[in-house]
C-alpha cells in the first residue's frame, strides 16, 4: 500500500513536521495536536487512530486546547489568528445541510 505524500513540513512518520501543542479532550477520548504544517489533528485515544484534520490556518499552529465540554476545540496561529473548531457534527449538519433537519426532498 502507498503512503499519501507528506503535509508541507511533514514526513510519512511526522505528519505534523514539528508538533507545536497538545491537548486531551475533557473525557480522554480525544487527543487534540498541532504543528508546523498549519493544521490541527485530532486523534482517536482508544482506537490509536487519526479521528480529524482541520484546516484553515495559514501559518504554523502554536497551541490548542477544548472548551469544558469537549464540543469545541481553540487553536492559536502564527497568522495572527485564533480558531474555534466545532466537534459537534450534528450541529453542523443541521446547519449546513436541511436535508439533516428532514427538511430535504427524499
Amino acid at each position: 500500500m502507498e503512503r499519501p505524500p507528506p503535509p508541507p513540513g511533514g514526513s510519512p512518520d511526522r505528519p505534523h513536521g514539528s508538533v507545536r501543542g497538545i491537548a486531551f479532550s475533557p473525557e480522554g477520548r480525544l487527543l487534540a495536536s498541532s504543528g508546523s504544517d498549519r493544521t490541527v489533528r485530532l486523534w482517536d485515544v482508544p482506537g490509536r487512530r487519526p479521528w480529524a484534520t482541520l484546516t484553515g490556518h495559514t501559518n504554523a499552529v502554536w497551541g490548542v486546547a477544548f472548551a469544558p465540554d469537549g464540543r469545541t476545540v481553540a487553536s492559536s496561529s502564527n497568522d495572527g489568528t485564533v480558531r474555534l473548531w466545532d466537534l459537534d457534527v450534528r450541529a453542523r449538519l443541521d446547519r449546513n445541510c436541511p436535508a439533516a433537519q428532514g427538511g430535504g426532498a427524499a
